[in-house]
């Protein structure tokens, strides 16, 4: 996933794409500046790529999180990105 942001965004930012962030990725895509999906978005991302939990009480990362992070970066990510 991150590897699809970074390389659509190097077409407008050029090299420092392959440095950033996903969490800096989405808030260089304007369709994506005011979504509170993105934040649940990376939640959910973060959890599963660092193996870390927040301290608001979510513990677990449920086959419904795994879900709605595919279908929001398919369903509106990618398409931002084209």
């Amino acid at each position: 996933m991150l590897y699809k942001v970074r390389n659509a965004l190097s077409r407008t930012h050029g090299k420092l794409a392959g440095l950033m962030s996903m969490r800096c990725c989405l808030s260089c895509i304007k369709g994506l500046q005011n979504s509170e999906n993105k934040e649940r978005f990376l939640h959910v991302y973060e959890a599963i790529v660092f193996g870390t939990h927040r301290m608001d009480g979510r513990d677990i990362v449920s086959s419904h999180d795994i879900k709605f992070m595919h279908a929001f970066f398919y369903n509106t990510i990618t398409k931002e990105l084209e």
